[in-house]
């Protein structure tokens, strides 16, 4: 008989133990509106944040857990120069 309840998949790679220490890492960053670049400011639900991918997330997981529907991240991926937009 076969023991499948231990059976995995998984993946490594070097380095993988310093991405989960940067990843739990308390961000220091802050969200800030800008209402200029924005459409309808006051009324609308939606929001778009420029900046490093990682922090963004950290952010967003902070005080949007469970409200955001959808995030589109507009390339160039993993750069400082992302834009996401949450609806």
């Amino acid at each position: 008989m076969v023991d499948v309840g231990k059976e995995r998949y998984g993946m490594n790679w070097p380095g993988k133990a310093e991405c989960f220490k940067t990843i739990q890492s308390p961000s220091m960053g802050t969200l800030r509106p800008c209402p200029e670049e924005s459409v309808n400011f006051e009324t609308s639900e939606n929001m778009i944040i420029e900046g490093d991918n990682l922090e963004a997330f950290k952010l967003l997981q902070k005080s949007y857990l469970g409200k955001v529907k959808m995030l589109y991240i507009d390339p160039p991926y993993n750069t400082a120069q992302s834009r996401f937009y949450l609806g």
